[in-house]
């Protein structure tokens, strides 16, 4: 059985892409040798790439048409298990939708700040905990983690 394959879709911003990192650790934890490719602005790629979570990072610029087409081009000629939309809003979850991806996770309309985002998602789920790291780390249960979130270090970079 291969190891499976995880589209995390966080774009940003700071705070944002920090409160998802204990959940991207709980299926880290959960599939060791797991493929995670993470779509974050490009602004962001150093900080994902210090928490040591993701596999690959694709920096996805939103207001870049061009950027835009590419990655979803990118992402459609890949096999995914899961695409995981930690954000939640329109324009992250049409990403995955758009790509084709077959199973879309993310927050259902009882969770989510966007109206009609829930739509574009095959498993909408209905987050329960009170704090944002614990309702992302529903999602990373839903996509099979046996925990919702892990620990988190972060490794910093010397010149």
């Amino acid at each position: 059985m291969s190891e499976p394959r995880f589209l995390v879709v966080r774009l940003g911003s700071l705070g944002d892409i920090v409160h998802t990192f204990p959940a991207v650790a709980g299926l880290r934890q959960s599939f060791p040798r797991a493929e995670i490719i993470w779509l974050a602005h490009p602004r962001w790629v150093n900080l994902v790439v210090s928490s040591g979570l993701a596999s690959e990072i694709w920096p996805v610029d939103s207001r870049d048409l061009a950027n835009v087409r590419q990655i979803i081009a990118k992402i459609r000629a890949q096999n995914w298990d899961a695409a995981i939309d930690y954000q939640g809003l329109w324009k992250s979850a049409l990403l995955p939708f758009l790509a084709g991806v077959s199973k879309r996770i993310g927050f259902s309309s009882e969770t989510i700040r966007e109206f009609g985002v829930p739509v574009l998602y095959t498993n909408p789920v209905h987050a329960h905990a009170t704090h944002i790291a614990d309702q992302n780390g529903e999602l990373s249960l839903q996509a099979g983690a046996q925990s919702a979130v892990g620990p988190v270090k972060l490794k910093s970079e010397r010149i």
